[in-house]
C-alpha cells in the first residue's frame, strides 16, 4: 500500500483542517485501514426551515471559488480556531473549506502520488523561494527561471545537508480555476522528461507554490533539494 500523507498534530493535539480536492480525494480510514476515493460537494446554506434544519444549494466548482464564499469560509475558520474542540457544524454554519493555491498544488500532487512529495519533506526556505518566484512570474506574466542563480546562492548555504538543487516552473491555460490549473501543471510537467524527472523524482526537501496573474493565468514553481 502506498504511504499516505498524515497531517502532523500541533501542541494541542489537533491537526490543521485539511482542504481536499473535490473529486477522487484519497482518504485513508483509521478504522478499517482501507484507502477510499471520496467525492465532495459544496453546499451553501441559504436558510433554516421552521424546524431549524439548515437548507442549502449545491454550488458548481466555479461558484465555490467565488470571493463571497471564500470570505464566509475565512470568517468561519476564524471562529472555529478560537473555539477548537467543538464540532465543525457548530461553527462553520454551512461555509466551506477551500485550499490556498499552494495547498491545492500540493494536494493534487499527493493525489497523483508524485515521488517528490511522497519521499520528501516541505522546507520553509524552499517554500519561501518558490512562493516568491511564483508571485514574480504572475507579476510579469511570464514563466521562466529568472534569477535562479540568486535563489541557489541563497538556499545552498542555508541548507548545508543538501548538495543538489533544482527548479521547475509552469503556467496554466487562461481562465482555469485553481483546481484545474493545479492539475494542468502536473499534466504539462509530465510531458517533459526533464521536468518530470524532478517532480516525480526522489528529494529530501521540496517547496511548491502557485500564483495567479491579472491575465487569468496561474504560474507555478517547484524547488527541490537532495
Amino acid at each position: 500500500m502506498p504511504r499516505m500523507y498524515e497531517p502532523p498534530a500541533g501542541k494541542d493535539g489537533w491537526t490543521d483542517w485539511q482542504r481536499p480536492v473535490m473529486k477522487r480525494y484519497r482518504l485513508g480510514c483509521c478504522d478499517c485501514g482501507l484507502v477510499h476515493d471520496v467525492d465532495f460537494r459544496v453546499v451553501k446554506i441559504v436558510k433554516r426551515n421552521r424546524n431549524g434544519v439548515k437548507e442549502g444549494t449545491v454550488l458548481s466548482p466555479r461558484e465555490y471559488q467565488a470571493n463571497s464564499v471564500s470570505a464566509a469560509m475565512n470568517e468561519a475558520l476564524d471562529r472555529f480556531d478560537a473555539t477548537r474542540g467543538k464540532t465543525m457544524t457548530d461553527y462553520l454554519s454551512g461555509a466551506i473549506l477551500l485550499m490556498t493555491p499552494n495547498e491545492q498544488l500540493l494536494e493534487v500532487g499527493r493525489v497523483l502520488r508524485v515521488r517528490s512529495i511522497a519521499t520528501g519533506q516541505p522546507h520553509p526556505i524552499l517554500q519561501a523561494e518558490a512562493e516568491a518566484h511564483a508571485a514574480y512570474q504572475a507579476k510579469i506574466q511570464r514563466q521562466g527561471h529568472f534569477w535562479w542563480d540568486q535563489r541557489y546562492a541563497r538556499m545552498r548555504p542555508r541548507i548545508p545537508e543538501c548538495h543538489t538543487f533544482s527548479e521547475v516552473v509552469n503556467e496554466s491555460w487562461p481562465g482555469q480555476n485553481q483546481e484545474e490549473a493545479a492539475r494542468e501543471m502536473y499534466r504539462s510537467w509530465k510531458l517533459s522528461p526533464g521536468h518530470w524527472s524532478a517532480v516525480n523524482g526522489r528529494c529530501r526537501y521540496y517547496g511548491y507554490a502557485m500564483a495567479r496573474g491579472t491575465n487569468g493565468v496561474w504560474y507555478a514553481c517547484g524547488i527541490f533539494a537532495e
